[in-house]
């Protein structure tokens, strides 16, 4: 009801203000605020503006744990893998920034890429091993990603995990490289025993 008030009076929807930039949404969003989020929208708030920090309305509500929030601005057509201003997506800052497997989870139960790369490369495992994350790094090796893959410096999620000092990251990443290695040798043999029977 205020919202209509003001935006009548000749209130901006996007006026930005404050130490951090943001609009009417992003502090919605912040506050977890579901019902002004659906309001703001109506009124044609624009959900892809960045605030001062560079997260757009869906980082936020991914940074502040929202998934309500965040499932709506995804149904409202917000991208999954969409990045912020600094580059990164709703599952990197996951992976960076948040203690717990939720929003990660959330994210790849949505379509995330675990494969999505920013500027330097980093997937968002890079992202989960420079902050030691082991719930995010769980999480995001069980939806597939890449043990492998290596960043513009030339190192992979196990390299970060040596330098963040994490023997159970160490652990978890080699045991999950061996577990796909005895997994894809499995089907090439089969593989081969399917050819020579010229089946």
């Amino acid at each position: 009801m205020c919202c209509r008030l003001y935006i009548s009076k000749g209130a901006s929807v996007d006026q930005r203000g404050g130490d951090l930039l943001s609009t009417p949404l992003h502090w919605a969003v912040r506050q977890g605020h579901l019902q002004m989020v659906i309001q703001l929208m109506r009124f044609g708030a624009d959900p892809t503006i960045a605030d001062g920090e560079g997260y757009r309305a869906l980082h936020l509500a991914i940074l502040f744990q929202h998934m309500a929030i965040a499932a709506y601005l995804m149904a409202k057509g917000q991208e999954v893998d969409s990045p912020d201003a600094n580059g990164l997506t709703p599952l990197m800052l996951a992976a960076q920034k948040i203690i717990g497997p939720e929003p990660t989870h959330f994210l790849v139960r949505h379509g995330a890429s675990v494969a999505a790369v920013d500027v330097s490369r980093n997937t968002a495992l890079h992202c989960a091993m420079m902050s030691g994350n082991v719930d995010s790094a769980h999480v995001l090796l069980e939806a597939g990603a890449s043990v492998d893959a290596h960043n513009s410096n030339g190192l992979s999620p196990l390299d970060l995990a040596h330098q963040v000092n994490s023997p159970l990251l160490i652990h978890m990443l080699n045991d999950t490289k061996q577990q796909r290695a005895l997994s894809s040798s499995g089907c090439r043999r089969l593989l081969r025993r399917y050819k020579s029977t010229g089946a």
